[in-house]
């Protein structure tokens, strides 16, 4: 989800409120339990799309490796 004009704050304010609403929509139905995690990164001064579409994907995968259902901000 690209979010411009939105501080980094926000963005994980935003992306933890999606998880928490899939997790709780899992939960009341008969389907199999559904987590996600989100990567959140946020553009700074001298770094280009490729840099913050990487620090996105590292933080995804620490949330991952962190035990997944997770929001990591970079």
């Amino acid at each position: 989800v690209l979010m411009p004009q939105t501080p980094i704050e926000g963005a994980f304010k935003i992306a933890e409120k999606i998880r928490n609403i899939i997790e709780q929509k899992s939960k009341q139905s008969n389907l199999p339990k559904i987590t996600c995690s989100f990567g959140v990164s946020s553009l700074q001064n001298n770094e280009n799309e490729d840099e913050i579409f990487k620090k996105a994907d590292e933080a995804l995968y620490t949330a991952k490796r962190n035990g997944k259902n997770q929001t990591i901000a970079i």
